[in-house]
């Protein structure tokens, strides 16, 4: 299953953010540079963000003041 990422059903937040970081490969994110914000609804809500500059991941609960993208999501 190489190149394949499994999520697990998150509780929370931070549980989701951590699935991120397990499942983060470095090695690909080479020369990449993105912020993503996430606004989630529903069961929880909240919000969080991510950054992937050069091949390292930071994550992060809130607002991040400058994302590159939005995703908004029920969290179900």
């Amino acid at each position: 299953m190489e190149g394949t990422v499994v999520f697990m059903a998150s509780a929370n937040i931070e549980q989701f953010l951590a699935e991120l970081e397990r499942s983060f490969a470095p090695e690909r994110a080479q020369g990449t540079h993105a912020v993503l914000q996430y606004h989630f609804t529903g069961d929880v809500t909240g919000a969080c963000y991510i950054v992937i500059a050069d091949g390292a991941l930071h994550t992060a609960t809130g607002e991040h003041p400058a994302p590159g993208a939005t995703i908004q999501a029920d969290f179900a």
